[in-house]
């Protein structure tokens, strides 16, 4: 079975960083007895930035793996328990040595991202409720349903709910070089968030794929329902 396993760290007192490859380049990367492993493609890290200032710090997830690579849905599955282990990081005051030493080269177990229960327990869904769109950035974001029917019962739109979720596509201006970043906003819904950024994905390579520009993209996609 193909997993993905830890193969970046990164600490210092401005952020935490995890990252992991998958089994097969893993293996590949160590069959000379010559590398670590550290080399070997990352298709997913989450990044843990401290913010001097603000009350909490943001997160934000790295995908290098392309959606019609075959590696993209596992690593989309590795997301909840990247996250958790750079907190678990942050939180034991880990320093680098001491998190490669506990982490470096930890098999993930492959947790469902796209996981149904998280709608299930908290019994809400996530909206979009705001699109950005410039010649480098195509930004979705999403809020949950309470606050959207908030806002809206406030007479709103239901765009300015606070967002959960923003998941942006990057245009390096080089041919097929687009990265993928997710940021989850602090929030007690957050296994809802991670549970939705697969579809939030697709919306956005959807309408970046068709070329829409950002009154077309909330025409089609402003309220829409992740469920």
């Amino acid at each position: 079975m193909r997993h993905l396993i830890i193969n970046s760290i990164q600490v210092s007192e401005e952020e935490i960083v995890v990252g992991a490859t998958d089994s097969f380049r893993w293996e590949d990367e160590r069959s000379t007895g010559e590398h670590s492993g550290a080399d070997a493609k990352t298709h997913v890290w989450v990044t843990i930035t401290e913010n001097k200032g603000r009350s909490a710090p943001t997160e934000e997830v790295g995908l290098f793996a392309g959606r019609t690579e075959d590696i993209y849905d596992l690593a989309l599955s590795g997301i909840t328990e990247l996250s958790e282990i750079a907190w678990d990081i942050k939180k034991q005051g880990l320093d680098m040595g001491q998190a490669e030493e506990k982490y470096f080269g930890y098999i993930c177990s492959r947790r469902a991202c796209l996981s149904a229960t998280a709608n299930t327990v908290s019994n809400k869904h996530l909206l979009v409720n705001s699109i950005h769109i410039d010649e480098m950035f195509t930004k979705i974001f999403a809020t949950d349903s309470e606050r959207w029917d908030y806002e809206r019962s406030m007479a709103d739109s239901g765009a300015n709910a606070t967002s959960l979720l923003c998941v942006s596509l990057e245009d390096m201006g080089k041919r097929w070089v687009i990265i993928q970043k997710i940021e989850l906003f602090p929030s007690d819904e957050r296994a809802l968030a991670i549970a939705g950024i697969g579809k939030l994905l697709d919306i956005a390579w959807d309408i970046k794929t068709r070329g829409l520009d950002r009154n077309q993209a909330l025409e089609k996609y402003f309220g829409y329902i992740i469920d």
